[in-house]
């Protein structure tokens, strides 16, 4: 008879150094696509704050003090023609007020909050606001000019 435990020794180690192989590539290739996923999620949510604090300055003729105002501020429009307003929106979530409509909406829904209330990004880092000009920038490592 011959010996083969030497042999199966070697295939199992063989077999244990492939599969840790496979693992470490998967785990790597999950870890640059959870990156890549941030990135475009960071893009997307600066656009949108962008986007809310400029519609906010053309409402209100000035910035927010801050990005959590616009979480809790609900948008209140001026207009001139009741009939008009009724006409284009029904009833959908809108009260018409004498000179204003307050709109059943704040400038930006609840996205990911720190436990102070700050809006974070992706990454789990405060957005940066400047409410001098308006600005909205990622305060994650690398992601400051975006």
């Amino acid at each position: 008879m011959q010996n083969n435990k030497g042999r199966t020794v070697f295939e199992t180690l063989l077999a244990l150094i492939i599969v840790g192989a496979l693992i470490i590539g998967a785990i790597t290739y999950i870890q640059r696509a959870t990156k890549i996923v941030k990135d475009y999620a960071m893009i997307s949510e600066l656009g949108n704050i962008r986007t809310s604090v400029l519609l906010y300055f053309v409402i209100n003729k000035r910035f927010p003090n801050s990005l959590k105002q616009m979480v809790e501020e609900k948008i209140i429009l001026p207009f001139h023609d009741p009939e008009a307003i009724k006409k284009m929106t029904g009833d959908a979530g809108v009260t018409v007020q004498t000179g204003t409509i307050i709109i059943d909406r704040t400038y930006l829904e609840k996205i990911s909050m720190d436990k102070n209330g700050n809006i974070t990004d992706p990454f789990g880092n405060p957005y940066n606001y400047d409410p001098r000009l308006g600005k909205v920038a990622s305060s994650t490592p690398g992601y400051g000019g975006w």
